[in-house]
Order: C-alpha cells, then structure tokens, then sequence
C-alpha cells in the first residue's frame, strides 16, 4: 500500500482574540480567560489596560492550550478596565 505525502508543519489561521474583562475594583483583583475558536491552538497572550496601575499578577496558557489567562491587580482609587487577548492559529504538527 502506498501512502501520499504526509504535508507540511506549520501554522495557519491566524488571529488574535479580545475578550473584555469587568472593570476592577480598587484594590481588587480580576481575571479574564480568552477562549481561541474551535480547531485552534493559543500561541501567546497578554492584556491592555486603561490605567498605569493596572498590574499584570499572571499571564498565562490555559489548560488544553486552547485559551490565555490573565489576572491583573488595580492599585488606583478608581475601578479601571481591561481587555485580555490571545494569539491563536491552526497548529499542524
């Protein structure tokens, strides 16, 4: 039997996912998880904030590899927002 080339490895597909985290308290805590579409992988992450204190506390992969997870920290007096993002594509391997 024979068998066709086996193709080739790589990456396709890819985009970035914003998911919108709720507006955090002062002093409070958050953590947004950004979910790739079906089928896809997450190749990296990270977040945007609205403020200079804004922490990033972590920011990380997801289990399975198919989501980013940031948690972040307000140090303001004020509620500040935040988006978190994830870099996502088919993953051929």
């Amino acid at each position: 039997m024979q068998h066709g080339d086996k193709g080739q490895t790589g990456v396709s597909g890819y985009e970035i996912v914003r998911q919108e985290g709720v507006p955090v308290d002062p002093n409070g805590f958050e953590q947004v998880v950004v979910t790739c579409p079906a089928g896809k992988k997450v190749l990296g992450g990270g977040f945007v904030g609205n403020g200079a204190k804004l922490l990033t506390i972590r920011s990380f992969p997801g289990a399975g590899g198919t989501s980013w997870i940031v948690t972040v920290q307000n140090t303001d007096t004020v509620p500040l927002g935040y988006s978190g993002y994830a870099i996502c594509a088919n993953v051929q391997s």
